[in-house]
């Protein structure tokens, strides 16, 4: 059942680090064990391709192990894989299925990549915030496409629930934790609904802030080769175009965060589609936090619950 091998075709260079000894972990060997003890819980459930492509895509079969394994242990759910030419999950108790996908940083030679934080230089947050929401927009997408074509080969009933599972766990140190201020939103909320910068309000008698919104935003710039730019949409859950997607699960761990049963999930971040057609009863993923939408003329109202106990 060991899922690493030492392969000298295997051409990511993760796959080789993860398998060496760091002795500043104990143990030395933690890394390798943690990808063992992930896949010991999911091996009946991957794909039969599956130990062969972690050697060509590490980031992203951890990610599938770590979501796949969450939703067993952390959630105690009933996971099958029915097909390896379907989705990827099929958590039973829920009549739901998962597809998961893994954003990078992009080609360090165009315009929109995520670049590393150069050590004493300050970076541009907005722009940087800007970039990671175009991942996380450009992957959902093609998931959403994707799951369009099973739904519409029958592969996926209509009245099944369906979420997309999205890690950014493997972006550049310091970009994959979500830095937002108090009473904003995280990136991942910023790319599926139309929110732009907050906007404090203030009383003038003594420059108290009464009330916290967020400005009305539908869409981020995207830049092209040429300089000019592109505006990519930001208001997917808006649009009853996607109404099939009942919402959207965000992680943002990679291998050096822990794998204890109890703290699997607390990563988590549950975007719910207010316009789904078969939505996910509030609190279905109790771990991390949770962001239930109301959506109407008005405007767009966010309750946030988080369900991991505060240290």
């Amino acid at each position: 059942m060991t899922l690493l091998h030492n392969d000298p075709n295997a051409t990511d260079r993760l796959y080789h680090k993860i398998q060496e000894d760091h002795p500043h972990f104990d143990p030395p060997c933690l890394l390798r064990d943690r990808v063992e003890s992930l896949y010991e819980t999911c091996h009946e459930l991957v794909d039969k391709k599956f130990p062969s492509q972690i050697k060509h895509d590490f980031a992203s079969c951890y990610s599938e192990l770590y979501f796949c394994t969450s939703f067993i242990k952390r959630l105690g759910m009933n996971v099958t894989h029915p097909s390896d030419k379907g989705p990827d999950y099929y958590l039973q108790s829920l009549d739901c299925w998962a597809e998961i996908v893994t954003i990078s940083n992009g080609d360090i030679n165009k315009p929109n990549s995520i670049s590393k934080p150069e050590l004493g230089i300050v970076g541009d947050g907005f722009a940087d915030e800007n970039k990671i929401i175009l991942r996380i927009t450009s992957s959902f997408t093609d998931k959403a496409n994707k799951i369009l074509t099973y739904l519409e080969n029958g592969m996926i009933k209509s009245s099944a629930r369906i979420i997309v599972c999205i890690s950014g766990g493997w972006l550049d140190p310091y970009f994959r934790l979500p830095l937002y201020p108090e009473g904003s939103f995280p990136a991942v909320v910023k790319a599926l609904l139309p929110i732009g910068h907050m906007v404090l309000h203030l009383n003038r008698d003594n420059m108290t802030v009464y009330e916290i919104t967020s400005q009305y935003r539908d869409h981020v710039t995207k830049k092209n080769q040429n300089k000019g730019g592109e505006a990519i949409r930001t208001d997917y859950f808006i649009d009853p175009k996607y109404r099939f997607i009942s919402g959207v699960l965000f992680s943002y761990a990679n291998i050096t965060d822990s794998i204890e049963d109890s703290l699997l999930g607390r990563d988590f971040f549950m975007i719910h589609n207010p316009l789904a057609l078969n939505p996910l009863p509030l609190g279905t993923f109790k771990c991390g936090i949770e962001y239930y939408v109301e959506h109407s003329d008005v405007g767009i109202n966010i309750s946030t619950i988080e369900h991991e106990k505060k240290s």
